[in-house]
């Protein structure tokens, strides 16, 4: 894990308390290990304190340094084709600001008519006071609590964060600078998941089936779940 130098004096601070949720048993491990990019990780499911990476997000990687990030920024509300609005969470919109920016694009995966569709959407400007994205039209109807993701090689599932200390939260920031730091972390590549625990884990059967289907692309992960109907 890299060293951070905490420049403070003694004392004590805010009381935060961390339950732990333990997502995945029987875990094999990646040989060599993996860095969390501290810079394009916050987790907005945690929206009193996104720099806590709480266990259970899901994890890609990012095409241009190989490091490991968030593979879901949030979900969207249901959005009828012919809007130029996606509504999400306060926390969600922030963080999309914050790691991709005012204005871009991201992938958008859901449900249209049963279908599970992805497509990259342009957007111009996020109310981080509302939640709401003003998107170009994107020509389909979507349902609700479709995924925003990000469009830098990480919105592909690789892994489940599953915590450090047996799924404790682990802090993403410098709590004295409040600058990124990068997490050294052993992804898993086997493991028992139980879904029930997964970050923005989706209701649909077709939308999972193809989530544990990308997972299963590098890695053997066994779905609680799916044993149980």
């Amino acid at each position: 894990m890299p060293i951070t130098q905490q420049n403070q004096t003694p004392g004590i601070g805010p009381l935060i308390t961390a339950t732990p949720n333990r997502v995945l048993d029987d875990i094999v491990c990646a040989r060599g290990g993996g860095v969390i990019d501290g810079s394009l990780t916050r987790d907005p499911s945690n929206s009193t304190s996104p720099e806590y990476l709480l266990s259970g997000m899901p994890l890609g990687r990012v095409t241009a340094s190989g490091k490991y990030a968030p593979a879901v920024i949030g979900l969207g509300e249901a959005y009828t084709s012919g809007q130029t609005e996606i509504t999400t969470t306060l926390a969600s919109a922030i963080e999309l600001v914050r790691r991709i920016g005012s204005a871009g694009t991201f992938q958008y995966q859901g449900l249209v008519g049963g279908v599970l569709t992805k497509q990259s959407v342009a957007f111009s400007a996020v109310d981080v006071g509302t939640g709401i994205i003003t998107v170009t039209n994107l020509a389909a109807t979507y349902a609700a609590d479709a995924w925003i993701q990000p469009d830098d090689g990480s919105e592909t599932l690789n892994t489940i964060y599953n915590g450090f200390n047996e799924g404790f939260p682990q802090r993403v920031t410098n709590e004295v600078t409040d600058s990124n730091v990068d997490l050294s972390f052993i992804p898993a590549t086997a493991a028992w998941v139980l879904e029930s625990g997964v970050t923005f884990w989706p209701v649909a059967g077709v939308f999972r089936n193809a989530l544990r289907a990308e997972l299963n692309v590098t890695g053997q992960f066994t779905f609680r779940e799916s044993f149980v109907g």
